[in-house]
């Protein structure tokens, strides 16, 4: 187990526990360019809110790819203080569109959180079945 300086024990779990692995990546937009598939959305969490410093990811077999940040919207302020920032959590990535399994992921200082794995086929098959 890690400790701090002052030689108390860190624990980890919490910001394990705060985030739910399968609800906490929202995609807003997906379009195919070529031979790649553009996936715009945001990290999402009641529990935790992304720093400068964490990094989204996603992971296709054992590579790890780093999303590029975009602006999602300004903070939600109620009588003037903020109480959700989504400065860091607007994702963009273009995935190349033969990969039909992927997993994202979040990166902190702390701690490295898999979160929703996305197989492209059985989303197809879910869109067919609204239709």
């Amino acid at each position: 187990m890690l400790q701090l300086k002052n030689g108390k024990p860190l624990n980890l779990t919490y910001l394990t526990e705060l985030i739910n692995p399968e609800k906490s990546v929202y995609i807003t937009k997906k379009r195919v360019l070529g031979l790649k598939i553009r996936i715009e959305g945001y990290f999402y969490s009641d529990g935790y809110v992304m720093k400068s410093e964490d990094k989204l990811f996603v992971k296709i077999k054992d590579k790890k790819r780093y999303v590029e940040r975009i602006k999602v919207s300004d903070p939600i302020e109620i009588w003037g203080y903020p109480i959700k920032d989504f400065n860091y959590s607007g994702f963009k990535v273009d995935l190349p569109i033969w990969h039909i399994q992927f997993q994202f992921g979040l990166e902190t200082k702390e701690v490295q959180i898999s979160l929703k794995t996305i197989n492209v086929i059985t989303k197809f098959l879910q869109m067919l079945k609204i239709s």
